[in-house]
């Protein structure tokens, strides 16, 4: 009898982790909208070692869902921070941006990410990489200084 059992918990087992491995994602699970975001023309300025530069590009999210960013991390620099212009000429350090679905952000007017503390000098005509993070996924940027 105690076989039997035993044999009836490890089938119910199988069964229930079966029916608990096909659940739908839950909300915390990354979504892969590769193919639904674009970051185009992404630039920085050039800029001595231990100064700041500015990195802007456009994003679109043709994506059916809002992104929040939350930073854009390199290993050329110590610091990286979203600044934006609010009003007449007033700069201010945001802790994130969200970007609705279906809408195009331009980071390079009034939006940008500030590198500081660069571990190396950025030349006119040189690309590095960056990884821009959301609440939900990162992508890598090929970022070239102009």
């Amino acid at each position: 009898m105690k076989a039997f059992h035993r044999r009836l918990i490890t089938a119910a087992l199988l069964v229930t982790m079966a029916v608990v491995g096909l659940r739908p994602a839950s909300a915390d699970e990354p979504i892969d909208v590769s193919g639904a975001i674009r970051i185009v023309a992404a630039f920085a300025e050039p800029a001595p070692a231990g100064a700041c530069t500015k990195v802007r590009f456009e994003l679109i999210n043709d994506s059916r869902d809002d992104l929040q960013i939350i930073g854009l991390q390199t290993d050329i620099a110590l610091l990286s921070r979203l600044r934006a212009t609010v009003g007449a000429q007033q700069t201010v350090t945001l802790g994130s941006f969200g970007v609705p679905a279906d809408e195009t952000v331009d980071f390079a007017r009034f939006r940008w990410f500030e590198l500081c503390g660069l571990t190396r000098s950025l030349r006119q005509g040189e690309d590095f990489t960056a990884e821009l993070r959301t609440v939900r996924w990162t992508t890598t940027l090929s970022i070239h200084v102009h």
